[in-house]
Parts: C-alpha cells; structure tokens; sequence
C-alpha cells in the first residue's frame, strides 16, 4: 500500500450514499485501468491511500472478519 500525496484531479470519487452532507466521508476511485484502488477522507482530500487489487480485497476481508475494527 502506498499512502502521501497524490494528485487527483481527473478522477472519478464516489463515496456511500449513507455518507450526507459535508461529513467525513470515505471516498474511493480506482486508478491504472482499475489495477489500484485509491482511498482518501473527503475533509482532507490531499492525502490518498493506493492499494493494489489483492492489497485492497486483504483491507476489506481485515474489516469484515473483525480483524481490524471499525471505530468512529
């Protein structure tokens, strides 16, 4: 996984349809011709996590399987 700065311009963010307002939101948009995933908090866009297809399956079977909790 790489994480820092990226530019973004140009892509495609979608975010939950849960997610109202201007609240801090998880967004996500895939990159390389959908080889990586990128991930990024809609209140602080500038910083981007990039997983590739394997990395970002790993991130979430680690939340659905408890493994990494989810806190809010």
């Amino acid at each position: 996984m790489l994480s820092g700065q990226f530019t973004a311009a140009g892509n495609e963010w979608r975010r939950s349809r849960s997610c109202v307002g201007e609240g801090h939101c998880v967004e996500v948009s895939t990159a390389d011709g959908g080889a990586r995933i990128r991930m990024r908090n809609s209140t602080a866009p500038e910083t981007v996590l990039v997983f590739d297809v394997a990395e970002w399956r790993d991130f979430l079977d680690a939340i659905k399987t408890g493994e990494l909790p989810l806190t809010h």
